[in-house]
This record gives structure tokens, sequence and C-alpha cells, in this order.
């Protein structure tokens, strides 16, 4: 993860793993998904997310399901307790955040 965080510097905000490596039933076909929750999005910031799931594939033979957001957009909708956020709730495990 600190190349993720030095690689993304300050816009980073929290990764967080979250569906089947969360709750420890990675299948080894399964991929991994990644929350990537940032201050602000920007195109560059897209970019290098996407560059660093590529370089993971391609070093470890995993594929990365990246979803990114800001945090602003996390907080609402945690707020909204949609089915996907109450998964994150539930399983999600925090593996950076910005002190």
């Amino acid at each position: 993860m600190r190349g993720v965080s030095r690689d993304l510097g300050d816009l980073l905000a929290e990764i967080i793993l979250f569906g089947s490596a969360a709750r420890g039933s990675l299948k080894p076909d399964s991929d991994i998904d990644v929350l990537v929750v940032l201050k602000r999005r920007s195109l560059s910031s897209s970019r290098e997310v996407t560059r660093l799931a590529t370089e993971m594939l391609l070093r470890y033979g995993r594929y990365l399901s990246v979803k990114i957001m800001t945090r602003r957009m996390f907080q609402n909708l945690l707020r909204l307790e949609t089915p996907f956020m109450l998964n994150i709730r539930r399983d999600g495990k925090v593996l950076w955040k910005k002190g």
C-alpha cells in the first residue's frame, strides 16, 4: 500500500478491501475488490489507479476490481445505506487510511 499512497500522494484518503478477499473466501479465480477513496477525483488519479491495478495483475496474476470515489461520495453513500455500502460496512477491511 505504500506504493499506492506514494503514487497518489495527497489525493488518497483511504483504501478498503471488500468482497470475497475481505471475507476470507477468495477462490483461485476470484478477483480482488478494492475501494479507493480520494479527497478529490481527477483524470490523472483515475489513470494512476488503473496503472497500479494493471501492474498488480501483471505481477501477481490476480485481477484487481477497483472502485474509485471521492470522500464526499463515500460518506453520502454510507448514509444512504445502499447494498454496496452495507457490504463495505459489514465486510470491508481498511488497508490504508490517511492519518
